[in-house]
């Protein structure tokens, strides 16, 4: 039985940290809808970068300006890269801006 309950509690915390990971990103893409909502377009990247940290702590994310971060592959080291807003989390944010929005073709 013992080793039953082990298999329940895997699951139960990898279904948590997905849990987790899926609100996590429900916050950052909401950080980012809120402030192009307010700010618009047509300011530099920096303010954007900055506006997107300001509201990822409202929303008690950590969020750390052009962190650098050691990157892996298979367990080796293969290079560094500066992230613009780091999340502490596997993914991160990338902040772009443009003088006016492009539509798609």
């Amino acid at each position: 039985m013992e080793h039953g309950l082990r298999e329940v509690w895997c699951i139960f915390h990898e279904k948590h940290k997905m849990l987790d990971q899926e609100e996590s990103t429900k916050k950052i893409i909401g950080s980012a809808f809120e402030v192009y909502r307010v700010l618009g377009y047509g300011f530099l990247e920096k303010v954007y970068q900055k506006a997107m940290q300001v509201e990822l702590i409202k929303r008690k994310i950590k969020a750390e300006l052009e962190a650098k971060i050691k990157v892996s592959y298979k367990g080796v080291l293969v290079g560094d890269y500066q992230a613009d807003l780091y999340c502490g989390r596997p993914s991160h944010c990338r902040t772009q801006s443009r003088q006016k929005l492009q539509p798609r073709r």
